[in-house]
């Protein structure tokens, strides 16, 4: 057999020489055997004496041993080598078939790698791709739940166990229809309960269900059950999902509301024509009851005779839809449910919804509006036939001021072709003092709709001003009530205004002249009230005089003590001497009384400042433009003023509220005022009462000055505002103070109204427009108050 190792060989010759020696000892030993046995062996087997023989056998036997040795080993070598050629040319062999069996697995690993990597990253995100499902899931605000045949649930959402209230152990171990969720109503668990066995039955089941929450809020649940199916065709669970559309629900019911509420005709209709939906202005509009127009196509509202064509615009409008006005340039008409036809205007907004765009038609009669439009052009033909011949100035302006039509007499008025005066602004030719009064009276035109009259200087062509007195009124849109144009007819009142102004200067002198003659009349008492504090005050002023001598004396003598004591005097002697000295100068008393005095000569200066300034106020001529008045000052004022002429014949007595401002000039209003309680008083024999009440009444201060003297007879009453009529002694009156309080209440934009019984007294009453809420807080909080009633006033 061939040699597979080197050490084989080493092997098998070991193995030679070993049997050899054996062999050999074998041989020996039957020698010396035979030797012993017999004694005498033969020649070549006998030992010689000396030796030889045994050497030569010894000889002999390695002879033997090598040449048996050599032998086998060439018989062995020779066999060896031609297996080693035949073991060569077998390991050639076997190492191409490794190699290309090496190669192959390499291939075939490779490959197996690939795929296991692909393996791997598919693994991974396929756990990834479940990781995000599981936290989308989670993450969802709907409720969602995997639940088994059985109702045992096998899977809830983070949103689902938040509404349960319960930890997820727990809930997990509880049924569907015996959860939390359903707050204990037995109608809603067998609702759900008819759900999920229809789901389990292999049906699809969605339904709204309306639950209530914990804090006692109503909400709107839309129910999902959704069977999932497995190989075997059965089904293997239910996925439940549950979403809030309380918002909806109330968004819905929102809408319909709005729909309710529309004024116009509210039509809905789906992208096939016809109608989802119609509000209770339709039915009224087109006499249908609601059930009949719920699925019809839309042209049952069309006239017959526009019926063609109409599906297709329809179409059109659904392809791209836009919020549209139909009608633009042609009249459109509906139909009623008796086959009627009446003018409407349609407006089209598209609708954008889960299901899809809907059209959104708002409807609107028109009929009265074109019966008012025809009255309208058969009023402006007669408007401008009464204009084109008017000796006024007639215009009509937009909403911004510029002339859009103005009457053939401004070439008469301001000399100014009516083509040259229209499309400029009406502002343009005012006076540049006159504006604010304008744009004052725009704002109120646009946004009061009032009509208002205003007087201003307008420019000529020639370049001098007029007077123009203009009555303008704002004319509205019959649909939106919106200012459409305002109409103004102006008229030249210039001789007027120079008459008003040199009547309003003699009135002025006239009233001033009325001022001086009052402050003539009141002289003496105002001096008398002048004169009593300024006697106090100088008398209180000679006694802390003398107050201040015996006080310096104090001083004086306190310095000395202090001498006295730093000269080491006893303290018991100075101290009795300054005692003895303050008993003599009556200390304690001037300290006292020291105090009240210089009171009550501030109290005095007080009382003379508020004198003198009431009568600079009464006596001063009144500003050029009206002013927030405060009519409490007024009154005070006034009362101030009169009080020497009051207080020996009357109790002045204050009944009611604080007074509202109201715009005015007060000089002028205390002029009414100081006539009225000197009429009072004068009217007064011996000793009587005037009582001041103070109300607001209907936007209005009103003041009311009663007294209990002789009173006026009935035949007198109604003269009583005639200038120069007086029912006072020659010489007392003029006749001309309630003439110039008429005047001034008047001019005010109020009234005054006088009733009277002889032998029982006199109450006259003034009523003024208050100013408005807000210049009223400002007054408010600018003047001190004062109390609400008092029974009797002494300045």
């Amino acid at each position: 057999m061939p040699f597979r190792r080197r050490g084989e060989l080493r092997f098998w010759v070991r193995r030679c020489v070993e049997i050899s020696a054996v062999a050999l000892v074998y041989y020996a030993a039957a020698l010396l055997g035979i030797t012993l046995a017999f004694g005498d062996a033969p020649a070549p087997l006998v030992w010689s004496p000396d030796g030889a023989g045994l050497a030569a056998i010894l000889l002999l036997g390695v002879v033997l041993l090598l040449t048996v040795t050599a032998v086998v080993t060439a018989a062995l070598l020779r066999d060896n080598r031609e297996e080693v050629i035949d073991l060569r040319r077998a390991r050639g062999e076997l190492e191409e078939r490794v190699q290309e069996r090496t190669l192959q697995l390499a291939v075939t690993n490779a490959a197996l790698e690939g795929r296991i990597a692909e393996q791997e990253r598919s693994g991974r995100d396929l756990r990834e791709s479940h990781r995000a499902l599981e936290e989308y899931v989670d993450s969802m605000s709907t409720l969602s739940a995997k639940v088994a045949q059985d109702g045992t649930l096998l899977l809830v959402n983070r949103a689902a166990q938040r509404a349960s209230g319960l930890p997820y152990s727990e809930l997990m171990q509880v049924k569907l229809l015996d959860a939390p969720w359903w707050g204990g109503d037995p109608a809603v668990r067998e609702r759900v309960r008819g759900a999920f066995e229809r789901a389990v039955s292999g049906f699809p089941v969605a339904y709204d269900e309306t639950l209530r929450s914990g804090g006692g809020r109503v909400l709107t649940i839309d129910f999902s059950l959704v069977p999932v199916f497995g190989e075997d065709a059965a089904v293997r669970y239910v996925l439940v999902e549950a979403r809030d559309i309380t918002a909806q629900k109330n968004a819905e019911t929102k809408f319909r509301g709005i729909l309710e509420s529309a004024p116009d005709a509210m039509v809905i209709v789906d992208s096939s024509g016809r109608i989802e939906i119609v509000n209770g202005q339709t039915e009224r509009v087109f006499r249908y009851a609601r059930g009949d127009l719920i699925g019809q196509p839309v042209e049952i509202l069309v006239p017959e005779r526009y019926r063609e064509g109409h599906h297709e615009h329809c179409m059109s409008f659904f392809g791209d839809p836009a919020a549209i006005r139909m009608g633009a340039g042609r009249e459109l008409y509906g139909r009623r449910s008796d086959g009627s036809e009446f003018p409407i205007e349609i407006g089209l907004s598209p609708i954008a919804t889960g299901r899809g765009v809907y059209a959104c038609a708002s409807i609107r009669d028109i009929s009265e509006r074109k019966a008012a439009d025809e009255r309208l052009r058969e009023s402006e033909a007669r408007y401008r036939l009464l204009a084109d011949h008017s000796t006024d100035l007639i215009t009509r302006n937009s909403t911004g001021g510029v002339i859009l039509y103005a009457s053939p007499s401004v070439s008469s008025v301001l000399g100014y072709d009516p083509g040259e005066f229209v499309g400029h602004s009406y502002a343009d030719y005012l006076h540049p003092d006159d504006l604010p009064a304008l744009r004052i009276a725009h704002a109120r035109l646009l946004h009061l709709k009032e009509d208002v009259t205003t007087t201003s200087r307008v420019r000529r062509r020639d370049g001098a001003y007029v007077w123009m007195e203009s009555k303008t009124r704002a004319i509205l849109h019959p649909d939106t009530g919106a200012v459409r144009e305002l109409l103004a007819t102006s008229r030249d009142v210039t001789d007027r205004r120079l008459a008003e102004e040199e009547r309003d200067r003699a009135a002025a002198q006239l009233l001033q002249g009325q001022k001086l003659q009052a402050i003539g009349q009141l002289s003496a008492g105002i001096a008398h009230e002048l004169n009593n504090p300024t006697g106090f005050i100088l008398s209180n002023l000679t006694t802390l005089s003398d107050y201040f001598t015996r006080l310096s004396r104090l001083l004086q003598a306190s310095d000395e003590a202090a001498a006295r004591l730093a000269r080491g005097e006893s303290a018991e002697v100075v101290r009795t001497d300054l005692d003895r000295l303050r008993q003599e100068l009556d200390a304690e008393f001037i300290l006292t009384d020291f105090n009240q005095a210089v009171r009550d000569c501030v109290e005095g200066g007080k009382r003379i400042r508020d004198i003198v300034l009431s009568l600079r106020a009464f006596s001063h001529a009144d500003e050029g433009e009206r002013r927030l008045t405060d009519l409490n000052e007024c009154l005070e004022s006034t009362i101030r003023l009169c009080w020497n002429e009051i207080k020996y014949k009357a109790a002045v007595r204050r009944d009611g509220s604080r007074l509202p401002p109201v715009y005015g000039y007060p000089q002028r209003l205390n002029q009414v005022f100081v006539n009225l309680l000197v009429n009072a008083a004068q009217a007064i024999r011996e000793r009587g009462e005037i009582t001041i009440s103070t109300r607001a009444e209907d936007g209005q201060a009103v003041v009311r000055i009663c007294d209990n003297g002789e009173g006026i007879s009935p035949d007198l009453l109604p003269r009583v505002f005639e200038p120069f009529f007086t029912t006072k002694p020659v010489g007392r009156g003029t006749g001309l103070g309630l003439h110039l309080a008429h005047k001034i209440v008047e001019a005010h934009g109020g009234g005054i109204e006088i009733r009277s019984e002889v032998g029982r007294g006199t109450e006259v009453t003034v009523r003024l427009p208050a100013a408005p809420e807000n210049e009223a807080a400002r007054v408010r909080n600018d003047t001190p108050g004062r109390p609400e009633a008092r029974t009797e006033v002494q300045p």
